[in-house]
């Protein structure tokens, strides 16, 4: 199901897949607008969950050979909030929190 057709729905379990930048936000979520878009998408997709949510990335390289970073949208949820199956390493979340800082910056 997409997250548009989801809107006004509520299920017990939500599984959102692809958080991960470059994906969720998308690679053409290029303009503040775009991105606030895209935030305001997975607001809802979150917000469909009555009991438990999970979000997924997938860890390694994207298909241009470029590093795959966790999504933004992950970041914003409150840290007592998130109970994470597997911890995010405390480089990977230097690394990560580096990138959004410039690319905060270009758009």
């Amino acid at each position: 199901m997409t997250i548009h057709s989801a809107k006004g729905l509520e299920f017990p379990v939500v599984f959102v897949c692809g958080m991960s930048e470059g994906i969720f936000p998308g690679k053409r979520a290029n303009t503040r607008e775009k991105l606030e878009e895209e935030r305001r998408l997975a607001y809802v997709a979150f917000t469909r969950a009555q009991d438990l949510l999970y979000l997924s990335d997938a860890s390694g390289k994207n298909y241009d050979g470029s590093f795959r970073y966790p999504s933004r949208f992950v970041f914003n949820a409150e840290r007592e909030n998130v109970d994470y199956a597997v911890e995010l390493e405390p480089e990977l979340l230097t690394m990560t929190d580096s990138t959004l800082q410039k690319l905060e910056k270009i758009s």
